[in-house]
């Protein structure tokens, strides 16, 4: 497999319209934060019931903001905080944003994933330039083999998404195919062979502090 070191541009589409579809659907960070359910005192009479408002990753918890939803003078009463740890061999991953229950609010989520297929460095800060993770080499891919990276970048202190100047893939080198003004890529590269060296990397807009991840799947 040879590679001709050229920056090819990959189209990508706007996000914006996929959030705009996207319901409300409960999932393990709401079910979380139901721990915090409880009848309302003096009279004991109304259950006070909470719902996730977005979630960070905190080393390898993901700490999960909990909001009152119902009944409707609950809004004025205090968030909570709930945390969900990663099992051993598994991290936390900040994946974007979903629908919460609080209306049209797009709010960061997150999940536990298994640690060899992610990896995770930071991009801006005092240096404006090209980082890129270290160097690896997928074993399964053998003599050669599709991989599908998906690489994404955010604010660490809040888990959204932020735009990168370029994304890109390097094999063994060589520049292979990259992304242009985006914050979310996904690419499948044919023929990747298990000695091949590859990296995963980012050219941030700002001096702003990102962390970029990516993860990795042999097809």
């Amino acid at each position: 497999m040879s590679y001709n070191g050229t920056l090819l541009q990959a189209n990508s589409s706007s996000s914006s319209t996929i959030l705009q579809r996207q319901v409300f659907n409960e999932n393990d960070e709401d079910v979380k934060c139901h721990e915090h359910d409880h009848l309302h005192p003096p009279q004991n009479r109304e259950t006070v019931r909470y719902n996730s408002y977005g979630s960070t990753c905190q080393g390898n918890i993901r700490v999960i903001t909990c909001r009152p939803y119902d009944p409707p003078w609950a809004m004025f009463l205090p968030t909570m905080r709930s945390q969900i740890g990663c099992d051993k061999n598994y991290v936390c991953r900040q994946n974007g944003v979903r629908r919460t229950r609080f209306g049209t609010a797009m709010r960061p989520t997150t999940s536990c994933v298994q640690n060899p297929s992610l990896k995770v460095w930071v991009v801006g800060g005092r240096e404006i330039g090209e980082k890129c993770c270290s160097k690896f080499t997928l074993q399964p891919a053998g003599t050669g083999r599709t991989v599908r990276f998906h690489e994404w970048a955010f604010n660490a202190v809040t888990g959204l998404y932020k735009q990168v100047k370029w994304m890109y893939v390097k094999v063994n080198g060589a520049y292979y195919k990259s992304a242009q003004t985006i914050s979310d890529w996904t690419i499948e590269v044919p023929g990747i062979k298990g000695t091949d060296n590859l990296e995963l990397c980012a050219f941030p807009l700002t001096g702003d502090e990102l962390k970029v991840a990516a993860q990795f799947t042999v097809l």
